[in-house]
């Protein structure tokens, strides 16, 4: 299957906008033609400093770790059905980008405690691989459902979960932003790996919680469902949806990616606001030549220890 994608985002009541977007494609031939499409959001967690440093931090380097590791890996593995793989893959990048903006923060006072959320798919074949942390979401919508992939890395589905909270109570709650899952997290990072199997037509949706908060998943349906109709262009469908939640009251910065399967075309993006796909490139690059660097260290030991080991045998005989 191929993909078509559009995107929209808006900073709402905020001055800043600490949400982040991207999305690209990687096309590799082994021994058949590979497709890899790779969307993700960021939402700069609020009440902390520079979250809009900390969301375009991540979304660099997820996007740059996630280009060099499917440049590398057996991609005909994966589509026989080794999902691991690029969960792994997945893991390892959001890990990347949650080391850095440690870093930077260390390093930099200014920006001491900077965080993010992050949701990340990809899509390889008919399977949906997702990987997240905080309560930015992805949705799989299909004809007449919606399904919500991710799971919200908050305290209060914590509370939830453990049935100490009912769903109607949860937005009054005094902790309803609060994340335990996060980029920018100092111990126990944690992301969180789905995956799933699409059929043709159904659509995948990343979204931050500016959407989420005011708008409910009926709602999210119906406006895919008028696109579906032809009421909506599809190009024009995150834009409806982010002005659905500033409609509704929205208190934070509002982003929508949605990214439909279709049996035959080309892979569209219609992008807007703030995405940094310029720096996939280089990042990607720099990635790759780490990459091949570890695997000459590799080489260069292995043949060492080849060498010792003939040594040792000579001057045994």
């Amino acid at each position: 299957m191929k993909a078509r994608i559009a995107m929209h985002t808006d900073r709402g009541p905020r001055e800043n906008l600490e949400d982040a977007m991207g999305a690209f494609s990687l096309t590799r031939y082994s021994a058949r033609l590979f497709e890899i499409i790779m969307t993700i959001v960021l939402d700069g967690v609020g009440g902390h400093n520079y979250g809009e440093v900390a969301s375009n931090i991540g979304l660099r380097y997820i996007g740059a770790s996630l280009a060099g590791s499917m440049a590398i890996i057996d991609l005909e593995a994966a589509f026989r059905g080794a999902t691991d793989l690029i969960l792994e893959a997945m893991t390892a990048a959001l890990r990347q980008a949650n080391e850095v903006i440690l870093q930077q923060s260390r390093e930099n006072i200014s920006l001491r405690g900077m965080s993010t959320t992050a949701v990340v798919a990809v899509i390889l074949g008919d399977t949906l691989y997702v990987a997240s942390v905080g309560d930015s979401r992805c949705y799989r919508v299909g004809q007449r459902r919606i399904l919500q992939v991710t799971r919200d890395h908050t305290e209060v589905n914590r509370l939830i979960e453990a049935g100490l909270l009912s769903p109607k109570d949860a937005a009054d709650h005094p902790m309803s932003h609060a994340i335990n899952r996060f980029l920018g997290q100092p111990t126990d990072f944690s992301p969180e790996t789905y995956s799933c199997r699409l059929a043709p037509g159904d659509m995948v949706i990343l979204t931050s919680d500016g959407l989420t908060d005011v708008v409910t998943d009926q709602e999210i349906l119906d406006v895919v469902a008028r696109c579906r109709e032809g009421h909506v262009e599809f190009a024009d469908l995150p834009k409806r949806l982010v002005e659905l939640a500033l409609t509704q009251g929205t208190g934070d910065n509002c982003t929508v990616l949605c990214c439909e399967c279709v049996p035959e075309g080309q892979l569209t993006i219609q992008p807007s606001g703030r995405t940094l796909t310029g720096a996939y490139p280089l990042q990607a690059a720099q990635v790759l030549r780490n990459l091949k660097e570890m695997k000459n260290e590799d080489a260069n030991r292995q043949a060492a220890r080849k060498t010792a080991r003939r040594g040792f045998a000579h001057a045994a005989r």
